[in-house]
């Protein structure tokens, strides 16, 4: 038999692994946060508001560990291609070449969608998560709102300048 958790969980697992992979970009960043957020939100259930949907609370506990962990790597060492790996002849291009898809496997795997979410991480933060919650979610405006923690007007006000900056972003491309 089932929990109540187990159950509602069941109901959002796989729109909350696309939201995951949405934030990181990455398989295993994707599946980490998923089960951080899983946790986070067990250990939570008791302050969890029943008369209102599990997804919105949900959700705000995924977004809210992406940004924990976020901040938890801080800034990020940019290093060459060019350069050698330390204590070794070999490059960075080198030593990464395998892991990375070949520019023809991106084109047959959605380079239209790769530069949409380029010109996305080009719209302001608040704007951003808007059109990610409503668009890319398929969120309704009032489950954005609570996900947001904004106001509906609020969230569609966000929505639809983002939509805006993303046509202006989109234009110069």
């Amino acid at each position: 038999m089932q929990t109540e958790f187990e159950q509602r969980y069941g109901e959002v697992k796989h729109q909350a692994y696309a939201v995951a992979m949405q934030l990181t970009r990455n398989h295993d960043d994707a599946c980490d946060l998923v089960q951080n957020s899983v946790v986070r939100a067990f250990s939570k259930l008791h302050q969890y508001d029943r008369s209102k949907p599990f997804v919105s609370w949900f959700m705000t506990i995924l977004r809210n560990q992406a940004h924990n962990i976020y901040r938890q790597r801080g800034r990020r060492i940019i290093y060459s291609l060019d350069d050698f790996v330390e204590d070794s002849n070999v490059t960075y291009a080198d030593a990464i070449a395998d892991e990375r898809p070949s520019p023809e496997q991106i084109a047959l795997n959605g380079a239209l969608g790769e530069v949409l979410h380029r010109a996305l991480e080009q719209v302001p933060y608040h704007q951003r998560e808007a059109v990610r919650v409503i668009d890319l979610q398929d969120a309704s405006y009032l489950e954005a709102a609570a996900i947001l923690g904004v106001n509906m007007g609020t969230a569609k006000s966000r929505r639809h300048r983002g939509i805006g900056a993303l046509r202006e972003v989109l234009g110069h491309v």
